[in-house]
């Protein structure tokens, strides 16, 4: 009887159990085996091996475990997110939902916060945004009442 989903024998265990499985004189198959002893068929494959079971050519593929695929960066670090070299925005500015930011940090999900240019002081802008901020000054004043910034 195969143990129960919750307890999963470990390697030394598995291996006896298995010994007893083979003495038996049950047909013992790669898929089978991975099947009742919970664990994957790359695993089975070298236990099998270990225990000196004759294999079809076809479980040969199991044999070398795949490279393991790198985990993706963690979001929301400052450092994760470089300046895009196709942006004809200053260092520090980005495009964010329609309106371009200057970018203080990252929230967990990735988004940047910061000041917006409209927001930002006339006087520390740079010469290339003053056309743009004058544009987005025109753009809020222009909205309909229902899509203006909350209050808080």
């Amino acid at each position: 009887m195969p143990p129960s989903r919750r307890h999963r024998l470990r390697r030394p265990a598995r291996l006896d159990s298995a010994r007893a499985w083979l003495a038996s004189g049950a047909t013992v198959t790669l898929r089978g085996y991975a099947r009742r002893y919970g664990v994957d068929r790359y695993t089975a494959y070298d236990e099998l091996t270990m225990l000196e079971v004759d294999l079809p050519a076809g479980d040969e593929q199991w044999s070398k475990r795949p490279p393991p695929i790198p985990r993706r960066a963690r979001r929301g670090r400052d450092d994760d997110h470089e300046p895009d070299p196709t942006s004809d925005l200053p260092e520090g500015w980005v495009s964010w939902g329609g309106e371009l930011l200057f970018v203080v940090g990252f929230t967990s999900g990735g988004a940047p916060f910061g000041t917006r240019i409209d927001e930002f002081p006339e006087d520390a802008l740079p010469d290339e945004l003053r056309e743009a901020r004058r544009l987005a000054e025109s753009e809020s004043a222009r909205r309909p009442l229902g899509e203006l910034d909350p209050p808080f």
